[in-house]
């Protein structure tokens, strides 16, 4: 058997083919450049928007806590602290009375 080689192969091949498979070829790779780069930015913008939303969140508790030492009440508003929290973003905290 004798190996033909690529170029061998396609001086074979009709013509559409000819004009195809490299149309077909070029549009699958921009279409998996595209992906990745989209993917890659999508990524960048979650985790700037979660720094941000995260900065928020972190005010808020030094805030609140703040202001519960001062008033030294933090038993009776914990709930509300809570509250006001998730209606941020689900939170989830270990509670203890001893607070």
């Amino acid at each position: 058997m004798i190996r033909r080689s690529l170029a061998g192969k396609m001086a074979d091949l009709p013509l559409k083919w000819k004009i195809l498979a490299p149309v077909i070829g070029t549009i699958v790779l921009s279409g998996i450049v595209f992906v990745m780069l989209s993917g890659s930015i999508v990524r960048q913008v979650a985790v700037q928007e979660n720094r941000r939303s995260m900065k928020n969140i972190s005010e808020t508790v030094f805030g609140e806590v703040t202001k519960y030492m001062l008033e030294q009440d933090f038993t009776g508003k914990k709930n509300a602290l809570l509250a006001h929290l998730n209606k941020m973003i689900p939170v989830t905290m270990v509670r203890s009375d001893k607070l």
